[in-house]
């Protein structure tokens, strides 16, 4: 018996060490970051090749590409925010989100029709106009203009309410002021664009601006709270939209009617 126990602690134990998790670097390919198919194949479209390129997408551009079904959208972007926590070079991350980028990205709720988000803002898989009317919504989708018209307001209130919606009006005034109180709406857009900037790539930033100006006015018509006069109005007009400021103060500069006409 005393033989058989010295040899259960003398024989030689071959231990299996756990192996050390493999280390990803920013130039690493994105296929080795272990996503799943779906979401491979939409970064593959986004031209994504590396962990550094998905990381620095934007949570905007995510959010907005177009012809991504509802449940691979919300894979990718929890993937992308797994593939964060992996990666051991974080802190070089070239891109920091931008004021439009981080509104971009919030625009629309969980609960809302996305369909009709997409359809008012022109956002979806065919581009349209972000001004898009409430008819004209209706016509494209074959809905009733009364469900356009309350996913549309549903809407107009989720933005009141979004944390740096007031900043975003101030910064379309200013935009504004500084074109001299009206300009069209992509002059307007590509002024918020020089000013705020953003990490995502053309042709969707320049569209995205362009909403992002729409919703900054959508949101001050919409805003029962503010106890002003709303400094921002648009007109339709025969060649496109124009978006006009009024001044600051009552009294400071000409009426926004002024402006318009």
């Amino acid at each position: 018996m005393r033989r058989a126990w010295d040899a259960v602690f003398t024989a030689p134990v071959d231990v299996q060490r756990p192996r050390a998790p493999t280390l990803l670097t920013l130039d690493a390919p994105i296929g080795a970051a272990g996503m799943s198919p779906a979401v491979l194949a939409v970064l593959e479209r986004l031209g994504v090749t590396t962990l550094g390129a998905a990381l620095s997408l934007s949570a905007a551009q995510v959010v907005w590409t177009s012809g991504i079904g509802t449940k691979t959208r919300r894979g990718l972007r929890a993937e992308l925010d797994q593939l964060a926590k992996k990666a051991t070079s974080v802190a070089e991350r070239p891109n920091e989100l931008t004021l439009l980028d981080r509104i971009a990205a919030s625009l629309v709720p969980e609960s809302a029709d996305r369909e009709i988000a997409e359809a008012l803002l022109g956002l979806g898989e065919t581009p349209g106009s972000q001004w898009a009317s409430v008819r004209d919504v209706a016509k494209a989708l074959g809905r009733e203009q009364h469900a356009v018209r309350d996913g549309g307001e549903r809407l107009e209130s989720h933005w009141v309410r979004l944390p740096e919606m007031g900043t975003l009006r101030d910064t379309v005034v200013d935009v504004l002021e500084l074109l001299g109180g009206v300009a069209s709406a992509p002059h307007c857009a590509a002024g918020l664009l020089d000013l705020v900037g953003s990490t995502v790539d053309e042709p969707l930033r320049s569209r995205l601006a362009e909403v992002l100006v729409r919703v900054a006015v959508d949101a001050e018509l919409a805003d029962e709270g503010y106890d002003a006069d709303p400094r921002l109005v648009y007109s339709r007009q025969a060649r496109g939209i124009l978006v006009a400021a009024g001044p600051a103060v009552p009294g400071g500069g000409p009426s926004i009617a002024d402006r318009l006409d």
